[in-house]
């Protein structure tokens, strides 16, 4: 099939396929704190040793991500993602029919740990950041929002489905789902660049692009490299990462490196955009770093209250459906987010997009920690509607702020070290929320802390400085024609 003559561009559809592996994948991962209930209920584990699978299964995301981004960039996304759906699959089935403790630790916080990083985060964003530029917010935040679907959709069915047989077959149902949706699909339809398809990014010949103005810039061969921004007159005002930023050396020659940049209308600093980012290049700028730590601190308040929600508010005296059902709505606004502020930082521009989702993340737990007892339920809809909000949208938005500072065919590997990052936090912060728990016989404590983490990274974001790197804000506009290599 020719697919230069389909009536739209060939990057949305894999923007659907990466909607619909969010979806399952982190869907499927979201029901823990639904089973969560259910073993301890059943097998009287403590709430730290139980949040330990979890934790496990973030611990094994983070260190297998950097092996799924060199595996995306060098074996392709055709055969990673269905390689990951099986083990995805398998580790939840095989958690049906678990015993102790440690059949959970191994199958769900390491196979099904492994597949969820193989379909996730790390190859969707890699996939999906090389087929789109100028839309790149939209498109990861679509591709996100399926995050959402699957909360809305797998969270209540799991309740559903343990309430009116057991959890185990819940188990066995997930595993299914997710081999039937994930591994056909992916294998059929994936493709690592536009460029094998005889396709452009965004679906625009470069010769058919709207060149808004940009700011004069010398030639790259005349501009000492340092930090971006720099021109031979000393620092460009404006055009330079935040005070404080460190100087980052030069990555490599400029030439054939440069993949495109020094054409395209959206780069600001023509010399940051014109090096070879490899992963040790990227580690030698403070802009890794930074994203590394807010990355690190966000995911570790997220997945805190994410595997404890369900247990605290069945602990104040709701139902397990109602709270199933409560986190699922959580989900369905999730989508409105995720959408919404992607599509809105492509024109506001990611710093503020960003801005917005972590200061609602970081209301969601205030509410919950005012949830005393079972006479307040408008405080779980609060809850819902501004935790959900920021919820996904902090992950799309992050991997495009990272796609616009490192953007390059060694993408992927560095965007699986940062994920690395995501990785660690989130296995810290389940661990520390049974942890806290049991010493101190609440988790308000935990949830303050989660509020405050949150709305403290929204400085740092700024820090990193991506907007002085990339133009978005809708100033460059393509008129489309086709995406065809001619």
């Amino acid at each position: 099939m020719d697919v230069r003559r389909l009536p739209f561009f060939y990057g949305w559809l894999l923007v659907g396929l990466g909607a619909l592996s969010y979806a399952v994948g982190y869907g499927s991962r979201g029901t823990f704190s639904v089973f969560y209930v259910a073993l301890l209920q059943e097998f009287g584990w403590t709430r730290a040793a139980l949040a330990g699978v979890y934790s496990l299964g973030m611990a094994i995301f983070a260190l297998a991500s950097p092996l799924a981004g060199i595996l995306v960039d060098r074996l392709g996304p055709r055969l990673v993602l269905p390689v990951g759906a099986l083990l995805l699959a398998l580790g939840m089935a095989l958690s049906g029919l678990a015993s102790q403790l440690w059949h959970l630790y191994l199958v769900f916080g390491l196979f099904a740990s492994l597949g969820y990083c193989f379909t996730g985060l790390v190859p969707n964003s890699a996939v999906i950041s090389n087929w789109f530029v100028r839309y790149r917010g939209t498109a990861l935040g679509l591709a996100f929002a399926g995050s959402g679907l699957g909360s809305l959709i797998l969270v209540p069915l799991t309740q559903t489905l343990i309430s009116a047989f057991t959890w185990r077959v819940a188990f066995f149902v997930l595993g299914g789902i997710i081999a039937v949706l994930l591994i056909p699909l992916n294998a059929l339809f994936q493709r690592h660049r536009p460029q094998e398809l005889g396709l452009y990014p965004d679906g625009v010949a470069p010769d058919r692009l709207d060149h808004s103005p940009l700011p004069e810039r010398p030639p790259v061969s005349q501009a000492p490299l340092g930090r971006p921004g720099a021109g031979p007159a000393g620092p460009a005002l404006a055009t330079g990462p935040a005070p404080g930023v460190t100087a980052s050396p030069p990555a490599a020659p400029v030439g054939r490196a440069a993949e495109g940049a020094l054409d395209d209308p959206t780069v600001i600093d023509r010399e940051w955009a014109a090096r070879t980012w490899t992963v040790l290049a990227a580690m030698k700028t403070s802009q890794f770093w930074i994203l590394v730590f807010i990355r690190a601190a966000s995911a570790m308040a997220i997945n805190l209250v994410l595997s404890h929600q369900v247990i605290h508010v069945v602990d104040k005296g709701y139902t397990k459906m109602l709270a199933a059902s409560i986190f699922g709505l959580s989900g369905l606004v999730s989508i409105v987010g995720i959408v919404g502020l992607g599509y809105l930082s492509d024109r506001w521009g990611r710093e503020s997009t960003l801005t917005v989702s972590w200061v609602g993340s970081g209301l969601g737990p205030i509410f919950l920690l005012l949830v005393r007892d079972s006479s307040t339920p408008w405080l779980l809809y609060a809850y819902s509607l501004f935790f959900g909000l920021g919820l996904g949208s902090r992950g799309s938005l992050i991997s495009a702020i990272s796609a616009d500072l490192f953007q390059g065919r060694h993408f992927g590997h560095i965007y699986g070290y940062l994920t690395m990052a995501t990785g660690a936090g989130a296995a810290i912060g389940p661990w520390l929320g049974g942890y806290l728990y049991d010493r101190l016989g609440s988790y308000d404590l935990a949830f303050a802390g989660c509020a405050a983490t949150l709305l403290a990274c929204c400085g740092g974001i700024w820090v990193v400085g991506a907007h002085k790197i990339r133009r978005v804000g809708g100033a460059v506009r393509g008129r489309p024609a086709g995406g065809q290599i001619r």
